[in-house]
């Protein structure tokens, strides 16, 4: 949506819990709202939201840290448990 928009050469409003992803895409334009009444307030002109900025982004290495999504625990079962197409192929050894 972001991606879109930034091509567009549109702006659009989000909950401000969810501006700081949006803005990750560069030069997007996005104004994070508290509430529908400050949506109101923006679009009539009356209380303008300041657009949100990009932070700096942690990067990291794949080798300092060794960071793999195989360590995050519960998502094997809830994924086997919604569907069997879902289910992992099992193979022997």
């Amino acid at each position: 949506m972001a991606l879109s928009a930034r091509r567009d050469g549109r702006a659009f409003v989000l909950p401000a819990e969810s501006a700081a992803e949006a803005v990750l895409v560069r030069d997007a334009t996005v104004y994070p709202a508290s509430s529908l009444l400050a949506v109101c307030g923006h679009l009539t002109g009356r209380e303008p939201i300041a657009a949100a900025r990009r932070r700096a982004c942690v990067r990291f290495s794949a080798s300092a840290g060794a960071l793999d999504l195989a360590d995050v625990r519960g998502q094997e079962p809830q994924r086997s448990e919604r569907s069997p197409s879902l289910r992992p192929a099992r193979t022997a050894c």
